[in-house]
């Protein structure tokens, strides 16, 4: 059918119509494509949370480590003089013997950090005379006596070691006792201390008294 002239230029040019006035099928078309769109990108997010995180860089190498200086040796044992018992006593180089004579003459020799004291006593008629008697003195004498670890009778005297414990705070107390003549002086030298060390090492020093 022909149409006029003035019809046709009455009616807009197909473009136009697409542009201005989309069919119902071109909006559904277009909501798919903006759909696809939104899908694809947070594909491509998840693809980046899922990769995998570069690698930190590697620490640098560690430093070797400091060599630690060694430990001064422990201080050679020396002879120390006790001049009014005619005596010696060995000990760490450089420990001191000081006189605390009273009614008889007596010493308290320490190395030079006082880690422990050893006293050397001359005995008087107040000390016990006999071994069994000396036993005994130690058990009344020592708070929180538990037992001898040592117990020997001499041909001069005795040797004890023992356990106690600490009158101010039940601390355990090690205790060494040794009775010996020298020269013509009998001597008593002992101490209490906290630790097995220490009194180790007043009973190596009392164990060492010789005339000088």
């Amino acid at each position: 059918m022909n149409e006029t002239p003035e019809k046709l230029h009455s009616q807009p040019a197909p473009w136009v119509h697409s542009i201005h006035t989309p069919e119902p099928g071109g909006l559904f078309l277009m909501k798919h494509v903006i759909i696809a769109a939104v899908v694809a990108s947070s594909f491509l997010v998840g693809c980046k949370k899922d990769a995998p995180a570069a690698e930190a860089p590697k620490a640098a190498a560690e430093a070797p480590k400091a060599v630690e200086a060694p430990k001064p040796a422990a201080a050679a044992p020396s002879w120390v003089v006790l001049e009014k018992l005619n005596a010696k006593i060995e000990m760490p180089a450089g420990s001191k013997a000081e006189d605390s004579s009273a009614d008889a003459t007596n010493y308290s020799v320490a190395p030079e950090d006082y880690s422990y004291t050893v006293m050397v006593n001359t005995v008087t008629d107040a000390y016990p005379s006999t071994y069994e008697g000396a036993v005994e003195e130690v058990k009344k004498m020592t708070n929180g006596f538990k037992a001898f670890s040592k117990n020997e009778k001499t041909a001069d005297g005795w040797v004890f070691e023992f356990e106690g414990e600490s009158m101010m705070d039940k601390s355990p107390l090690y205790g060494a006792v040794v009775r010996k003549k020298v020269g013509a002086t009998v001597i008593e030298c002992s101490r209490n201390e906290s630790s097995k060390a220490a009194r180790d090492a007043v009973m190596k020093a009392c164990l060492s008294l010789a005339a000088k």
